[in-house]
Parts: C-alpha cells; sequence; structure tokens
C-alpha cells in the first residue's frame, strides 16, 4: 500500500461528470500504476464520484465566519490522521503547505503545480516562493515552464527541490482512427484560450475548403448551462454567420471528445495565455492528429517538431498564421500526413504517462 495520499483543491470535482484538468491528471496516472503503489485521492464530497480507485470524499460546509479553504483543510486534518500515509502530495493549492506543515510536522509534502506559481495571489515575490519551499520536500511542476516560473529566481539550494513531469498521456486510449476532414478545437471557451482566433481564421479558409469542416468542443465551465457567459455566447452567434461548416458541441464527457480527437485531421490549440501543460495536446498527438499550437507556456515542449508551432504575438498576426497554416495543410496531403505520423511517435516515444508515473515513483522515494 503506497504511504502517499494526493490532496486535490477543494473546488475539484473527482467525477466523471465535470472533472476538471487536475482530476484527470491524477485519475490517469493512478490508473496506470501497480495497484500496491496507487495512492489515496482526498476532495471535496461529489455526486457519482470515480468509483475505479481509493476516494475520499472529504465532507465540509462553508460557514459565513471561516473561510472556504480553512473549512475544508480543517476536515481534511481530521481524515488524514485517521490514515496512515507519511507523504501529502498537494495539487494546485501552494496556499494549502503551510496549514498541512503545521499540523503535519513530521510527513514529507510535495507541492504538485499545475499553473504559473508566481501568478498565484501571495506568491508572485520572491520571498513568498522562498518561505513555501522551505515548507515541503519537493515541487513537481507539469512544465519546464512552470518550474522556471515557480523557482528560477530563487537560491540554488531551493531550486533542487523541484523536477519537471510532464502530465503524459495513456496512447493505448488515445490512438489515432480513421480521419476526417475536420479542424478541431478542444478546450474551455475563455479568451485565454484563443477560440475567437481560430474561428477568425477559419472564416478565411474554410469557403475555400467545401469538404472540411471544423469542430468546437467545450464550453466556459466543465458543464453545459443555460446562464452562457457573454464570451462563450459572442463566440456562438460568430459561428452561426459561418454556416455548416462550423459546429459547437459545448461540453462532453471526456470519452466522446477521445472519439473526436482520434479521428481529427488537425487540432489547433491558439493559446493566448502561457498555457501550462495542456491534456488536448498530448492526447491530440497521441490521436494522430496534426498539431498546431502557439508557442506558449509549456506547448513547446510537447510538440517539439511533431507540429507547427505558431510564433506571432499579437490577435491579428495569429489569425493570419494559423489561415496561412491550415491552407497548407489542408492542400498538401504529404505535409498532412507526415505530421500526424510525427506526432504519433513522439507521443508513443516521449510523451507516454508510463515515463510520467516512473518519474513521480522515483521522485516520492527520494
Amino acid at each position: 500500500m503506497s504511504d502517499t495520499v494526493i490532496l486535490l483543491p477543494y473546488k475539484e470535482r473527482f467525477s466523471p461528470q465535470g472533472a476538471g484538468a487536475i482530476a484527470s491528471v491524477v485519475r490517469d496516472q493512478i490508473l496506470t500504476m501497480a495497484p500496491d503503489q496507487c495512492p489515496a485521492v482526498l476532495g471535496s464530497v461529489v455526486d457519482a464520484p470515480y468509483t475505479d480507485l481509493d476516494f475520499h470524499p472529504i465532507a465540509w460546509k462553508p460557514v459565513w465566519w471561516l473561510p472556504k479553504t480553512r473549512r475544508y483543510l480543517a476536515q481534511v486534518r481530521l481524515h488524514l490522521r485517521t490514515m496512515s500515509v507519511t507523504h501529502i502530495e498537494v495539487h494546485g493549492r501552494p496556499k494549502y503547505v503551510l496549514f498541512l506543515r503545521r499540523s503535519f510536522p513530521q510527513h514529507r509534502i510535495t507541492l504538485y503545480l499545475h499553473n504559473d506559481l508566481r501568478e498565484v495571489p501571495g506568491f508572485s515575490s520572491i520571498r513568498a516562493r522562498e518561505v513555501l519551499l522551505s515548507q515541503i520536500e519537493h515541487l513537481v511542476a507539469v512544465s519546464d515552464y512552470i518550474r522556471h516560473q515557480a523557482v528560477g529566481d530563487l537560491p540554488e539550494s531551493l531550486q533542487h527541490k523541484a523536477m519537471t513531469a510532464l502530465n503524459g498521456v495513456n496512447t493505448d486510449h488515445f490512438r489515432p482512427l480513421t480521419k476526417e476532414p475536420v479542424i478541431l478545437f478542444v478546450g474551455r471557451l475563455f479568451w485565454g484560450k484563443g477560440a475567437h482566433v481560430l474561428l477568425a481564421a477559419l472564416a478565411r479558409v474554410l469557403p475555400d475548403a467545401p469538404e472540411w469542416r471544423a469542430e468546437f468542443i467545450g464550453a466556459t465551465r466543465f458543464e453545459n448551462s443555460a446562464n452562457i457567459p457573454p464570451y462563450e455566447r459572442d463566440l456562438l452567434g460568430q459561428m452561426e454567420k459561418q454556416g455548416n461548416q462550423v459546429h459547437a458541441t459545448g461540453y462532453v464527457p471526456r470519452e466522446v471528445a477521445r472519439k473526436k480527437l482520434g479521428s481529427a485531421a488537425i487540432v489547433v490549440i491558439p493559446s493566448l495565455w502561457q498555457d501550462p501543460c495542456p491534456l488536448v495536446a498530448l492526447e491530440a498527438m497521441a490521436s494522430g492528429a496534426c498539431v498546431v499550437a502557439t508557442a506558449r507556456g509549456g506547448l513547446p515542449e510537447i510538440i517539439d517538431n511533431a507540429g507547427v508551432l505558431l510564433k506571432s504575438e499579437t490577435e491579428s498576426a495569429l489569425v493570419n498564421e494559423i489561415a496561412g497554416v491550415l491552407n497548407e495543410l489542408i492542400h498538401s496531403k504529404e505535409k498532412l500526413t507526415k505530421l500526424q505520423e510525427a506526432a504519433r511517435a513522439r507521443a508513443e516515444s516521449v510523451l507516454s504517462i508510463h515515463h510520467t508515473v516512473a518519474k513521480l515513483d522515483r521522485i516520492r522515494n527520494l
């Protein structure tokens, strides 16, 4: 039995319905591990949680005089005291670390970063990050970009605690299917993911390629809601103007997205923010799609030379670049096929989740 327990953020839904990136990453990793290495997972109570691993639902209720984080952690502390574990792996919430260190001074604590630490309120300064690093045994980052942002300006004595473990992808589960002339976007619909940039580029490309179509998979949140936020509503309105070559599915279960990735010829990831290590990039490559993505955040580490990295800095320039790349791929079967094959090969050789799990096992046993 593993002596590690994984702690999720209180907002994370460890359930097939509405699981975010952190929940998906954690579950994918555990399902790849040997049974005696699988850690327990602690998270907030959800309807219909995953049942194929050891999930411990933490029941807590918000009260007006106590912040939600503190209330959640108080219940986590009570539960941890009933468990025979010595290692706490905190995912995505550096603010949890100091509370847990005071409560469990003898336990090993690892902070698993899925986003830029400097963007978390309270951790932008060097001093705050020095204090944080002094309270943990290890820091795991989902990309070299995220690791550098966390510790790149800290003393070497603290930098050595930080290691990178790319999220990884199950290349047996995500596989190429019969490819269709489809350009796919998969992700949440908010400005930073750049769906509007891709839509503008498609308006220039699709009219001259009637056999091709585009699909946008996702919504603002990990669910479909009658109360659609302005950005998503505007995007859907623009799609309607482009006719039946562009279609939006809304949020779909991950299994549905997997099948669409398998059959898509091209997947575009037009991120405008420094995307840490998006799962869609890994899953698209394993699915044998030609991946076209901005060279931001951890995306260059994932794609390398096995896809097309976009260099434009402004939105208008990015629209032009995407349109040019898509035009070339649509009209060059040879180049498209070559990049599809390169994506699958890189996924198998470098991006497999088995590599990630092996690295995490070494880190947990240091």
